[in-house]
């Protein structure tokens, strides 16, 4: 009897242990600032992953941006993942973005970059359709539009309604450098249909990449839809 108690206060302990140590962990995995040359405005990019063993919902992310002499720049305590609060399974993983603007971003040295990251209890489950990107560069030319090319087929069984598709481009260094986010809430596509969208980069960001020799080689696409009406 005396073993079978030891047996079943050591089972217990290392059920515990167990369940102590299973939890999901966000990571930020990937992280940049782009600031327009010469401008006040840019943009925040990051790559945040559930690297822990359970599933676990992104809750927030607060930013703070740093000059080369360790001075604030900007400081932001909202940032959402794309789509917001998702819900991410081990080694899932999803990309933040947020517009900046602000006088101290002009002609600013950027130093280091501190981007933390909270779970929550709840939030939003999404369905991931296969999708593919491609990118449209003809550069920073008078007349010429830079896009990703985003295509995907609707898979489901009915008409798919608020299509969240996002885009991520890293470099050769798999840094990433820019991220794009879209929702099609008022656009039907219907069982089967095959669609592509073009998500616009802005000339001003192509011509930092150019001239920073940044090459834009790797884009990546995610396309979402809501399990939960």
């Amino acid at each position: 009897m005396k073993k079978f108690f030891t047996f079943m206060l050591v089972a217990v302990l290392t059920f515990c242990v167990a369940s102590a140590l299973a939890e999901g962990k966000l990571t930020v995995t990937s992280k940049n600032v782009i600031i327009k040359i010469g401008d006040d405005s840019g943009i925040f990019v990051a790559k945040v992953e559930n690297t822990g063993d359970e599933p676990i919902y992104y809750d927030n992310g607060k930013l703070v941006i740093f000059s080369a002499d360790d001075d604030i720049l900007v400081s932001e305590s909202y940032i959402y993942s794309s789509p917001s609060n998702i819900f991410l399974k081990p080694g899932e993983y999803t990309y933040c973005y947020d517009f900046l603007w602000d006088s101290t971003l002009k002609n600013a040295k950027i130093g280091d970059i501190k981007f933390s990251v909270t779970s929550d209890t709840s939030g939003y489950k999404y369905e991931q359709i296969p999708s593919t990107a491609v990118l449209e560069l003809p550069g920073n030319k008078l007349f010429t539009y830079n896009y990703v090319n985003v295509t995907f087929t609707n898979t489901t069984d009915e008409i798919l309604y608020g299509a969240y598709v996002v885009a991520a481009i890293t470099d050769n260094d798999n840094n990433i450098v820019y991220v794009d986010r879209q929702n099609y809430e008022s656009i039907g596509i219907h069982p089967g249909s095959t669609v592509t969208v073009k998500l616009y980069i802005d000339g001003d960001y192509i011509n930092y990449y150019e001239i920073n020799g940044i090459n834009l080689d790797n884009v990546e696409s995610q396309v979402f839809y809501s399990t939960e009406q």
